[in-house]
This record gives structure tokens, sequence and C-alpha cells, in this order.
């Protein structure tokens, strides 16, 4: 078997606390960017191409996410255009948070 410094299956990134080597062979779940940047701050990943692969995984999650966001953004307001007489226009308000605060950086509002 051969060692991984990382392991990504669909929507699960792991990498191998190096830390814990030769004692121990574990790979920590990475969830999300806190504990990808824990991981790279207390060396558990360690080297160009571990720390990279890590930063490089996060940051296509966070694309991912805004990209997400503005399809729902641009199918909602096409939902509530279709349905308004010809050249009149609207107003939306939004009840609940769903703006950049409460995504990563784009929003899904309208």
């Amino acid at each position: 078997m051969a060692l991984e410094s990382i392991r990504y299956e669909r929507g699960s990134l792991s990498i191998l606390n190096q830390r814990l080597l030769p004692q121990r062979l574990q790979y920590e779940p990475v969830p999300g960017v806190r504990r990808a940047w824990e991981a790279i701050r207390d060396m558990e990943v360690r080297g160009g191409t571990g720390t990279w692969s890590v930063i490089e995984h996060m940051e296509g999650l966070l694309e991912q996410d805004r990209a997400q966001n503005r399809r729902i953004g641009a199918h909602g307001a096409q939902h509530l255009l279709q349905r308004l007489p010809p050249g009149s226009g609207a107003t939306v308000l939004t009840h609940c948070n769903t703006g950049t605060l409460a995504t990563a950086g784009y929003g899904t509002a309208l």
C-alpha cells in the first residue's frame, strides 16, 4: 500500500496526519476551510504537494459554492420574472439572510 498525503473521494477530503508517523497511520477528515487551515498550521500535512493539494481542493469547493449560489439566484429571479406581466417590474424583500454572510461570499438573494 502506497502512502498518500491526501485522499479524496466524492465530497470527502482526508489528510494523512504526518505528526503521528511512523507510529500510527491515521487519516483525518477535512470537512471545511478552517480544518484545512488547522491541518496546515499544525503541520499534520507537510510539503508543497500536500499543502497545495488541500488548498486547491478547498478553493475548488469555495468556487463550486459560489457558482451554485449564482445559479440559485438566477433561477429564482427567472421564476419570478416569468410570472409578471410584460413590462412590469418587481421589488423582492428577502426575509432571511441569503446574502454574502450566509454563504461563501456571493449569496443566493435575488
